[in-house]
């Protein structure tokens, strides 16, 4: 597969003159997926069930929902109705099964992701672009290029929203070289036919038809049939069955496919650098016209600091970090060296539920002081509010970060939420760590031009000797022993395993907290789990601590990410997970590197048996884990925040 190019083609909206394209396309040899709906709410008319049953009889057919919803904008219920019922109506306008989905809009929430897995469709594209590689998530299928004659602020603006830099800069700035449609088209296809991958073209038959493109086509589709043999030629459905074939037949082939996850973060920080050092610009000088750039956050985290210095080195911005406390007391963190100017302010907060509320004044003071251009504010305890406020007094742009997810604030108060909604009505832009903060975001309305991410995440590399270490432990919890992380349950599903299996099981809990003398009770009367308590590990420890495991646990009952998740994919750990984390659905996968369930002991204890006595699911978990978290890396997650910083200004 290394170097050979794949060609497919889908397109979306079930309109009419989808039976053109499909003309076009068996012209010159190509296959084509038409993800269609029943109906259209926006008014387009769409194909009649005896037009899509025939053109069915050549090509693959997809849902689209029952009549294009956009699944953001519905309930959970309608959501599933419209995936459910595309399915089945089609199915019994074609008269035999329907395996493919596509997300009106081109995006789904880990939520609608579940309902599609669960309506049992094999696959579900989305309008993600300029990927070549196989999809290791069948869910989540990528495209190249949607055949329109975008602006390039466009491509950009998508490529800066959708991360993954890294692996998709190249083919960008191939797009960016010229506006012309056909240019680009040959360009990329060039591209992939020398290097290998998948090249995914996607579109709507209407637009064709909108700015005229059919003769553009048909020279396209010449070019394209010139140039990729008939073996190449597949359907978004066999595209996905190559993934799938190849993950576990072919493990050593997909590793070697572009994008190969071992280098990922290379590619990252290179090509993340490269802009930054594009010519004419002077690395890790700032200019005196640099805008200042301050951060209030309550204290310095070991997955944030890194991030810190490398926002520091872009010579774009003069970043400052103010931070409302050294330390929290239930947090004992080792921290690398800061390489970027902070403030610590007076001590003074108060604790709610466990939960550390922070009130200081003096960040007025230390505002004024510095006198920024942009505010980033990293929560609403007062202390954040008072910098706000701030921003808005001295006509400062003010951006919002948050690691919160629509799970994690469903139980706010109506004070809280309001509060919320004036800070945003009156921010630039919005920094998210996740897809499940950009939702929460859209959730008060927030438009997707203004959302930026920036990823909670480790230093990846430091994990991949882990992969490969001696095995001493069946199953491992990390992170604080506290309540919300439900440490007690990793014991309760430890013993059932030994029942299950027939042998002893050990498990090893890393870290400290209020719950720990419970929890050591609990083990000293465990009847057949071996549990071995290593207490708070340093950031040197922990590779060595996710290598000597086979499984990680991760019970929680609410975490708006989960950093600890970071560390065991990157460690090639399959993970068992509750649904309650932010890291679902993206890093953490249910039947790609996971197993999501509720927290329950027989399901959970179910899912250990399979891994621990399935090798070969075990495999292609353990593979698909670093490739998940491999775009997740330092340089991604300062680059987001180097972006809507300059777009607040822009």
């Amino acid at each position: 597969m290394e170097n050979q190019a794949i060609f497919t083609t889908s397109w979306d909206d079930g309109h009419p003159l989808d039976a053109r394209v499909a003309a076009l396309l068996s012209r010159h040899g190509f296959q084509g997926t038409f993800y269609m709906p029943l109906s259209n709410r926006e008014g387009l008319p769409v194909m009649p069930p005896g037009e899509m049953r025939r053109l069915g009889q050549g090509f693959e057919i997809g849902s689209h929902t029952i009549d294009h919803c956009y699944l953001k904008t519905v309930g959970a219920a309608e959501a599933r109705r419209q995936i459910v019922g595309g399915k089945s109506q089609i199915e019994q306008i074609l008269g035999h099964r329907v395996s493919g989905f596509c997300y009106p809009g081109g995006y789904g929430t880990p939520e609608h992701r579940q309902m599609v897995v669960d309506a049992g469709y094999d696959y579900a594209r989305t309008t993600a672009n300029f990927f070549r590689t196989l999809s290791v998530d069948p869910f989540r299928m990528p495209t190249m290029i949607q055949y329109c004659n975008h602006k390039r602020r466009v491509f950009v603006r998508n490529f800066i929203r959708q991360g993954e830099w890294g692996p998709r800069y190249d083919l960008l700035r191939i797009a960016l070289r010229s506006s012309d449609l056909l240019f680009r088209l040959r360009a990329l296809l060039d591209y992939v036919c020398l290097h290998g991958g998948v090249f995914h073209l996607w579109g709507h038959s209407w637009e064709l038809e909108a700015f005229d493109g059919w003769r553009q086509m048909d020279n396209f589709l010449r070019y394209a049939a010139e140039r990729i043999p008939a073996g190449g030629r597949l359907s978004n459905r066999e595209v996905q069955q190559l993934a799938l074939r190849m993950a576990v037949e072919q493990p050593g082939v997909v590793d070697s496919l572009p994008g190969k996850i071992p280098l990922i973060e290379d590619i990252v920080t290179h090509s993340h650098n490269e802009i930054r050092q594009a010519p004419g610009t002077a690395a890790h000088t700032k200019s005196q016209f640099a805008p200042k750039v301050v951060l209030v956050t309550n204290i310095p985290a070991p997955y944030r600091v890194p991030v810190y210095n490398r926002i520091a080195a872009d010579s774009r911005i003069d970043f400052t970090a103010i931070f409302c406390a050294e330390r929290e007391p239930n947090r004992p963190w080792d921290l690398e060296p800061f390489k970027f100017k902070s403030v610590v302010l007076r001590e003074s907060f108060a604790t709610l539920h466990g939960r550390f509320i922070h009130n200081n004044l003096g960040v007025l003071r230390q505002l004024k002081a510095i006198d920024p251009d942009v505010v980033i504010t990293s929560g609403f305890n007062p202390t954040h509010l008072y910098a706000f406020l701030y921003a808005r007094l001295h006509g400062c742009k003010h951006i919002c970060w948050t690691d919160g997810t629509l799970t994690s604030e469903r139980n706010l108060s109506a004070i809280h939420k309001r509060v919320r909604r004036i800070v945003f009505r009156r921010s630039a832009a919005f920094i998210g760590s996740s897809d499940g903060s950009f939702d929460l975001y859209r959730s008060y309305g927030i438009a997707n031009e203004r959302l930026f991410k920036s990823h909670l995440c480790v230093d990846n590399r430091r994990f991949r000797h882990a992969r490969t270490q001696p095995k001493r432990y069946d199953l491992l919890f990390c992170g604080r022993l506290v309540q919300v992380k439900d440490p007690l349950f990793a014991i309760d599903v430890a013993e059932r395993v030994t029942a299950l299996l027939g042998r002893r099981v050990s498990l090893l809990f890393v870290g400290s907290g209020e719950l720990e003398s419970q929890l050591r009770a609990s083990a000293a009367s465990a009847t057949g789990a071996d549990v071995t308590f290593h207490g708070f590990a340093s950031q040197a420890e922990l590779p060595g601590l996710y290598g000597s495991a086979r499984i990680f646990l991760f019970p929680t009952s609410w975490d708006p990410w989960g950093v600890v998740l970071n560390e065991a994919c990157a460690a090639g750990l399959p993970v068992i997970a509750t649904p309650f984390a932010g890291a679902v659905g993206e890093i953490v996968q249910d039947g790609v590197n996971a197993f999501v369930r509720n927290p329950d002991v027989e399901e959970w204890a179910a899912a250990a048996q399979r891994l621990l006595t399935d090798e070969q699911l075990y495999e292609t978990f353990a593979r698909n884990s670093p490739q998940l978290v491999a775009g997740h890396t330092y340089a991604a997650a300062a680059a987001g925040v180097i972006d809507a910083s300059l777009a607040a200004l822009a």
